[in-house]
């Protein structure tokens, strides 16, 4: 049971660093179209 919460919490991780990622990466291209 202990691995499947670490393993969640991994997935959790990775979303939110792909999503802060993704972030970064439209604010980028705002400040190179402006």
């Amino acid at each position: 049971m202990r691995y499947k919460v670490f393993a969640y919490d991994g997935l959790i991780d990775q979303a939110s660093n792909e999503v802060s990622w993704a972030k970064r990466g439209l604010a980028l291209i705002d400040e190179l179209e402006s």
